[in-house]
């Protein structure tokens, strides 16, 4: 669980989204916090924007298996069109020099799967702050 603060429990919690197949978020549905609520997932980004507009601020959790081409495709579709919410990305076993691009190029984190709720919950309390920043920069 994500620990928060009067702060935290006072602001609009994220909605936590998937880009992936159903069966890669097992981790991502056991998260319960007043910071952050798992809201499903899509199988691609496309399907993504044909969905209805959500109604709070939003974090992806993008899972990329296939090497570094998925990780590139998965990045190019981040940045493709409307402006995206931040992204996390989940691979198995990725190389430092795609960990390190994914970065550059845009994610929040990458969690290396299999990876622990306490991890994603380090990497979701540091999406939220992101997103405080942002919004009062």
């Amino acid at each position: 669980m994500i620990a928060c603060g009067r702060d935290a429990a006072a602001a609009q919690p994220a909605l936590l989204i998937g880009i992936g197949p159903d069966t890669a978020f097992d981790v991502a549905r056991q998260i319960r916090s007043d910071l952050i609520t798992w809201q499903g997932n899509y199988p691609s980004f496309t399907a993504l924007d044909q969905a209805p507009a959500f109604s709070g601020p939003v974090i992806l959790l993008a899972d990329v298996d296939g090497g570094f081409d998925a990780l590139d495709h998965v990045l190019e579709e981040h940045q493709r069109g409307a402006p995206r919410p931040p992204m996390i990305i989940q691979i198995s076993k990725p190389a430092v020099r795609a960990a390190v691009t994914a970065m550059q190029r845009g994610a929040i984190d990458v969690l290396v799967k299999p990876y622990t709720i306490p991890r994603l919950a380090s990497a979701l309390r540091d999406a939220v702050q992101l997103r405080r920043v942002l919004r009062f920069s």
